[in-house]
């Protein structure tokens, strides 16, 4: 648990379900405040862009306006007790849940601010909130010698704490994430940052390949290379195994299979629906907000560890595939090939270097939309099977995709590229694409 002391100016306390201090916070304390928080209980994380950029502008030239023009800070603590002289002794136990729940940018901002007032020279390095915390403990000592200092500017400030009730600390757990959606909702935050923030997706992380988790943007502005909606959209196919009677977002999937292709919203939509239904997950209390309490279920997500890959390796075989069935997959008018030699004059149907697989980012010497490739990926579901409560591959998915890719290909589904006008919106978002392969998945052994 960690602790500090804020000084908060025409401080009002609000009393409910859960009690809420408001006010003004002084520049000089708020240092104290970034100090000893994080953003973890934020769904986005902050970064320098336009809004930080204008918010520091307003400091410098504005600040006297300041608390009337910025609408400041939520913030979520286990424990507020009033001191003498306007203080107030402020303390968080779990980082996760409690902390800057709305206002991320205007920390992030006020941050950067007293690095540059405090004379910080590596201000422009600070392109984060990760960066921030490291240059911020770089440079502490000096911004304690000069925190009497700094201008007496005041930043609105809402702290929501247990009230003193029976049921004081149970109903701040529970109060807390629905807080922040509604604050963050009026800030038009996405989707999948608020899921994220709801814990939906830790069965995902959980399981998926540690070489890529990182490098999933679970939260809004986090950088990452690879969107959650793309991983939400894998996770979909071992879900639309699952008995439909049972499942009805099982026969959703097999009813519009080509949604995972043309709309990652409705997928993440699909997606947090399911996991929020009682029985599928629950609420707990500690770090994690929900959990999977279908056994089933948790074993269908627990196939996210080989999705990614398995994408990658049908994008890497498709092209020779295709090719054994009729060459001139690389004359089609929406496939790069690489070829340095004729790149220069003809840069778009060439390339000048490989290009990479989406997950891992492998080299491959083709390029390609997706519309071409996914029904071979969402078809990956008939190789799933349900043995009981488990959920596991009928056969060994990666020697399948080698060994029958290009029988697939012969025996029809090049002729549904074909038919599609070799459009590959169109072959993505075609029933029939999927229904063929589907079938061809089930029957292929005995070609």
């Amino acid at each position: 648990m960690s602790s500090f002391i804020l000084r908060i100016k025409d401080a009002q306390s609000q009393n409910g379900k859960v009690s809420k201090l408001t006010g003004n916070a002084t520049l000089s304390t708020f240092a104290d405040l970034i100090t000893h928080s994080d953003l973890d209980a934020n769904p986005r994380t902050a970064k320098k862009n336009q809004v930080a950029d204008d918010i520091v502008a307003t400091l410098h030239e504005t600040p006297e306006l300041f608390q009337f023009m910025s609408k400041g800070i939520l913030f979520a603590a286990r424990g507020v007790r009033p001191l003498e002289r306007s203080r107030f002794q402020i303390q968080v136990a779990n980082p996760k849940k409690e902390g800057v729940l709305d206002g991320g940018h205007n920390t992030f901002a006020i941050g950067r601010y007293i690095l540059e007032h405090t004379g910080y020279d590596k201000v422009r390095e600070v392109r984060d909130w990760g960066d921030l915390k490291k240059h911020w403990s770089e440079h502490l000592t000096e911004i304690e010698k000069q925190r009497t200092e700094l201008p007496e500017i005041l930043i609105p400030i809402e702290i929501v704490h247990p009230a003193d009730a029976p049921s004081g600390e149970q109903d701040f757990e529970d109060s807390v994430l629905p807080i922040s959606a509604a604050r963050n909702n009026n800030a038009q935050l996405k989707e999948t940052a608020k899921a994220n923030k709801a814990g939906l997706y830790d069965e995902l992380k959980v399981n998926m390949d540690p070489a890529i988790r990182d490098d999933v943007e679970w939260k809004e502005n986090d950088g990452g290379r690879l969107k959650a909606a793309d991983l939400v959209s894998l996770a979909l196919i071992p879900l639309s195994a699952l008995p439909a009677g049972k499942y009805p977002v099982a026969k959703q999937l097999k009813d519009a299979p080509s949604v995972l292709f043309s709309s990652k919203g409705q997928c993440v939509k699909l997606y947090n629906d399911f996991m929020k239904q009682k029985g599928v997950t629950q609420q707990v209390t500690g770090d994690r907000i929900v959990e999977v309490v279908d056994p089933m279920v948790k074993s269908a997500l627990a196939l996210i560890n080989d999705l990614p890959r398995l994408h990658d390796l049908i994008y890497t075989r498709l092209p020779d595939a295709y090719n054994k069935a009729s060459p001139g997959f690389g004359r089609i008018n929406s496939v790069r090939t690489l070829d340095p030699a004729k790149w220069k004059s003809d840069k778009k149907s060439y390339m000048r270097h490989p290009a990479k697989t989406k997950y891992y980012q492998h080299n491959v010497n083709w390029s390609y939309p997706d519309g071409f490739m996914y029904p071979l990926v969402v078809s990956l579901a008939e190789l799933v099977e349900v043995d009981g409560d488990e959920v596991r591959w009928s056969k060994d998915p990666d020697e399948f995709i080698r060994q029958k890719l290009s029988v697939v290909l012969k025996s029809g589904y090049q002729a549904i590229i074909r038919g599609q006008e070799y459009d590959p919106a169109k072959v993505g978002k075609e029933k029939g694409s999927y229904e063929l392969v589907q079938n061809m998945y089930r029957v292929v052994e005995h070609l």
